[in-house]
């Protein structure tokens, strides 16, 4: 469980610098939570009302909404269940859906439900009187009057209705996820088989009576005359749509799969992966207004565009993988090892935390460590899951982890530590179950590696000041040549998930217990101590100073010492009930991290 510590003297002087601060007499430190904002559970529909406001709905029953960009967010539980469906006419008027119908005419403020029929999948309203749904079991929905009332139809399929589209009052098209395209001359009161394309489709559109879109996987198809004729158009390799939109003839925009995102702007002749699958969470849903659009997805997923969809900018904050890992280089500059194959970075404090998929992972890869050595150069370890097995990578960046590159692969291991002394020396620590354990070295910034392991050693983590260093698991081994060699400390009484020192002398290691030891002379004495309130595990350390640390641990757990160990002061964030903290990354006593089912900062507020 790799916690990140103090490891350089670059980094001590940023904790030096840091504390030299003056810091007012009656300054007091909170903690706030900075991911996943506004939410972490999956968003199945999104909305757009102009270039900075976005609705979107998803589970349980949430529905989120920001007026400035993802700046600021509201969240409002409308629902138990999950909505799938969103739908605003204007500023005002709106409509949400999933098991029942939920209505607001005062822009997002109150909600009321309105009918408790479900399951509904989409919305489409022509005007503040008259809408369409469609949903579970093959059934329409229609409304008069804004939404107080529905009438529902069949249209004669028992498989799932996922999209619905009207160009008027009378004619209207819904699809659903067998590959069928229902047609309506009546308001919806019937329909009538008018396609079957054999093959999924989510969504439906028409630019007017007679030019449409039914869309899906990589069945995108086009039709001219109202739907008697469909034909399918090319999409590149590897497209997967899980939704579409156009916002005139010519601009479309298609998320789905893991992250894939594709677009036109000669009305779908032809179509440009901007994302391919494989670049981030899967998207459920995209809204677009010529240049401007949105989409939405899983684990809180939220982005926009302000040119068409070249280029997307996330507004949420962070993902809902577990933050195992937290390294930070000052202030603004830190970064999180996560699950679902992603880093998640900051550059403004935290401010938010941007996803960064990385290379040789996909959403079943998991980022165990992560460590820079400046504000360019780091590496992460972890490992790429996939069926019956799995292999442990070590990866690096150059650029502050905007993206990275596989070093090294391990078949069938797990990577759970990773050390940059420099910019050229690396280590890498992990094991194969019911194998070898090692120790990988490196003296070239990893372009190879030499496993340096002592014998018996079981390595959940390591820390080290200069050229010494420390790493724990079954034992305590201690290096003092940059991790060339390694001499056995001492055998805990339980497995230790997590070392640091403060300097070659002081160091807390703590694990399995919960278990807590404490050494004043470099390892070659450890002393038992206890933190009242803390229960079977403890997960992660800091040590800040020789007689000062944060720990973290499952809970919620998160506490402090100023007098080494003497007495710790029990500080669970807000919010943070159930938590599992694998990780405490401070620059400063009072300024820093702790992630795990989240992330939450601790810093200064406040002066005289």
């Amino acid at each position: 469980m790799g916690i990140l510590r103090i490891r350089t003297a670059y980094r001590r002087r940023v904790v030096a610098a840091l504390a030299a601060l003056a810091v007012p007499a009656l300054a007091q430190a909170a903690w706030v939570k900075q991911a996943p904002i506004p939410t972490g559970a999956d968003l199945y529909a999104v909305a757009q009302l102009g270039a900075a406001e976005v609705w979107a709905v998803g589970g349980p029953g949430l529905a989120v909404h920001t007026k400035d960009g993802g700046g600021t967010w509201t969240v409002k539980t409308l629902a138990t269940d999950s909505l799938h469906a969103v739908f605003f006419l204007d500023a005002l008027h709106g409509w949400a859906a999933g098991n029942g119908f939920f209505r607001t005419t005062d822009g997002g403020q109150t909600w009321a439900k309105n009918s408790p029929w479900g399951s509904v999948y989409d919305l489409y309203f022509l005007d503040a009187q008259r809408g369409f749904a469609a949903g579970n079991g093959g059934v329409t929905y229609r409304t008069t009057n804004g939404g107080l009332t529905w009438s529902n139809a069949a249209v004669g399929t028992l498989d799932t209705l996922s999209s619905i589209w009207f160009v008027d009052p009378d004619h209207g098209w819904t699809v659903d996820i067998a590959g069928r395209i229902y047609h309506s001359t009546n308001g919806g009161v019937s329909w009538s088989l008018q396609h079957d394309a054999g093959e999924y489709l989510s969504t439906v559109q028409f630019l007017d009576a007679q030019q449409g879109w039914a869309i899906g996987g990589d069945t995108f198809l086009r039709t001219e005359d109202g739907g008697t004729n469909w034909f399918q158009v090319a999409v590149p390799a590897g497209t997967w749509s899980h939704a579409a939109r156009f916002s005139g003839p010519q601009s479309g925009i298609s998320v789905g799969e893991y992250g894939n995102v594709t677009r036109t702007t000669d009305g779908g002749q032809t179509w440009t992966t901007v994302s391919p699958i494989g670049s981030g969470p899967r998207l459920w849903d995209v809204e677009s207004t010529t240049v401007v659009g949105a989409y939405c997805g899983e684990a809180g997923a939220l982005a926009m565009t302000r040119n068409g969809g070249q280029r997307w900018a996330l507004i949420q904050s962070g993902g809902t993988g577990m933050a195992h890992a937290l390294d930070a280089v000052d202030p603004l500059r830190a970064w999180a090892a996560s699950d679902q194959g992603e880093i998640l970075r900051t550059v403004d404090g935290g401010a938010h935390w941007l996803r960064v998929h990385v290379a040789g992972f996909d959403n079943y890869g998991r980022l165990q460590d992560v460590d820079f050595v400046d504000s360019a150069r780091g590496w992460s370890v972890g490992r790429q899951e996939f069926f019956g097995g799995g292999t442990g990578r070590i990866v690096r960046s150059t650029n502050g982890g905007k993206s990275w590159q596989v070093q090294y692969s391990v078949p069938d291991a797990y990577m759970d530590s990773v050390e940059a002394l420099d910019a050229q020396t690396v280590i890498a620590a992990g094991n194969i179950p019911l194998g070898p354990r090692f120790v990988l070295r490196s003296t070239d910034g990893g372009s190879t590696w030499t496993d340096v392991a002592p014998s018996q050693a079981v390595v959940m983590d390591s820390d080290f000041v200069g050229s010494t260093g420390w790493i724990v698991g079954g034992r305590i081994h201690k290096t003092t040549d940059g991790g060339q060699t390694w001499v056995e400390q001492s055998i805990p009484p339980d497995l230790l998930y997590a070392v640091s020192f403060a300097d070659s002398l002081h160091g807390w290691a703590v694990g399995w217990g919960p278990t807590i030891l404490r050494t004043t002379d470099g390892g070659q004495t450890w002393t038992p101590q206890s933190v009242p309130g803390a229960t079977n595990v403890i997960l992660a350390v800091q040590a800040v100073g020789p007689s000062e640390a944060w720990i973290g641990g499952f809970n919620g757990l998160v506490a402090h010492t100023v007098n080494g160990g003497q007495s710790w002061q029990m500080e669970s964030p807000p919010g943070s009930a159930g938590v599992s903290f694998e990780s405490v990354r401070f620059l400063a006593p009072d300024q820093g991290w702790a992630g795990g089912g989240g992330i939450w900062r601790r810093q200064v507020t406040g002066y005289r």
